[in-house]
């Protein structure tokens, strides 16, 4: 397994702090309640409750528990990627680059909107079994979409003939996050979007 520290997203809210002001936010605010995008939100939740026990919902669990190396080697893998000992010191350092910056966005995106998970405002089963550290945790936008879009867009910059395949990956584990409960659709689109705007700031 490559020892690669990986941007992870950020999930807990530090009591005490100070909320961040509006205008420090990268992200347009998350759809109102009364808004057709919200209704849809709800839409694809209780439609993707039905997938319960299903293979993908399986699939959804697993990815849920990965690590962080597990993440980065579970892309490179599904993409055939053969590092060199130079490219894993770049990735390396590339990734690095991107969690220092994450770190501290994702905290303050997180905290400026403070929009809760679909599973407390409208129940039902999720994929992840200890989820209580997500109740006190906020859902806009998707951390792990943030981390798999980084993943890829790394990835893809370094090996371009790799690059569609590794955004379909990241497009599909946005999507399993969506399956388990965890966020809402219009998070992961979100975590889509925050994530190229971090990537242009690493270069």
């Amino acid at each position: 397994m490559m020892g690669v520290a990986v941007l992870s997203g950020y999930y807990g809210w530090t009591v005490g702090r100070h909320k961040p002001l509006l205008q420090e936010a990268w992200l347009q605010p998350p759809p109102d309640m009364a808004s057709p995008e919200a209704k849809e939100d709800s839409r694809v939740y209780f439609e993707t409750r039905g997938m319960a026990d299903s293979v993908r919902w399986k699939r959804a669990a697993y990815e849920a528990g990965m690590n962080d190396d597990q993440t980065v080697q579970n892309f490179i893998d599904l993409s055939q990627i053969r590092l060199t000992p130079e490219d894993e010191k770049e990735l390396t350092r590339r990734i690095g680059k991107a969690q220092k910056l994450a770190r501290n966005a994702m905290e303050r995106e997180k905290n400026i909107w403070q929009r809760r998970r679909p599973f407390i405002d409208r129940g039902g089963k999720t994929c992840v079994f200890d989820y209580k550290n997500f109740v006190t945790s906020w859902s806009y936008p998707s951390g792990h979409t943030v981390r798999a879009y980084i993943i890829a867009l790394i990835l893809g910059d370094m090996y371009p003939s790799h690059k569609q395949q590794l955004l379909n990956q990241a497009r599909e584990f946005g999507e399993s996050r969506i399956i388990c409960g965890m966020h809402w659709a219009s998070d992961v689109r979100a975590g889509k979007q925050f994530a190229y705007m971090l990537a242009s700031r690493l270069r």
